[in-house]
């Protein structure tokens, strides 16, 4: 009865967020509560024919007493059960009105906007998650889409706390082929992390314009550039044909 206590503790206070609009400590609570109600569940019902099949065997060799304390064990089992379903239905009841999804199903939900034109507008409410392999993934998929509504969203993605996300940003924007990207990809060759510069350099040296030349040479000749960097930059110079291996 202590764990069935337990359970709608969490539940009561799972809805009291709910009614604060606290999204992410629900979102939380739903990713850390739903694989183990499933699994409750399941082990309870085993449980349930495991002791419905032991009361049948020993009803033809216990005397009563022993058979009304297994009987009243049972009870106790079906009560238990009967909580644990309700629990887990009035969750999904609150996941369905609070308008909570969990990390997976957002990334199945991701991959199912990459097919269908009309997903547009979950992929940016994506953008906002406060995981952040969830906004990377809503980023990579919006790259995929190559949908110009998607320009301005991606451009404010440069901007984010996560340097995965940032790098995928920009491979986004090296995907999507505007003009107007170049000059922004420019810009993330100052990025503090490692990762972010390489992903702007190889879409710089994608895009084929002519304004990334002289970056790419300030990158290549400034000394303090991180040595990955460099030759980084040196084969995207190469593949530009403005570094010739013979003359450096």
């Amino acid at each position: 009865m202590q764990s069935v206590a337990a359970i709608y503790a969490v539940f009561v206070a799972i809805f009291a967020l709910s009614l604060q609009h606290n999204k992410k400590n629900i979102s939380l609570a739903a990713d850390v509560l739903k694989p183990p109600f499933k699994n409750v569940s399941c082990n309870i019902v085993v449980i349930m024919y495991f002791n419905g099949l032991i009361l049948l065997i020993l009803s033809f060799y216990n005397p009563l007493e022993l058979k009304i304390k297994i009987l009243l064990f049972g009870s106790l089992v079906s009560l238990l059960i009967s909580l644990v379903v309700i629990m887990n239905s009035s969750f999904h009841i609150l996941t369905n009105v609070a308008g909570l999804i969990t990390n997976d199903e957002k990334f199945t939900m991701i991959e199912d906007c990459i097919q269908d034109p009309r997903a547009f507008d979950p992929l940016i409410q994506m953008l906002n998650d406060d995981n952040e392999n969830v906004r990377e993934a809503a980023v990579s998929a919006l790259g995929q889409r190559k949908d110009p509504r998607a320009f301005d969203p991606l451009t404010q993605m440069l901007y984010d706390s996560s340097s995965n996300v940032r790098e995928t940003a920009v491979s986004a924007l090296g995907q999507s082929k505007d003009p107007r990207a170049v000059g922004l990809l420019i810009q993330m060759l100052d990025d503090p992390e490692v990762n972010v510069k390489e992903s702007a350099i190889f879409a710089l040296c994608q895009s084929g314009d002519s304004r990334v030349v002289d970056p790419l040479f300030r990158i290549f000749n400034d000394p303090d550039t991180n040595t990955y960097i460099r030759k980084y930059s040196e084969e995207a110079l190469e593949r530009l044909g403005r570094l010739n291996k013979n003359t450096k």
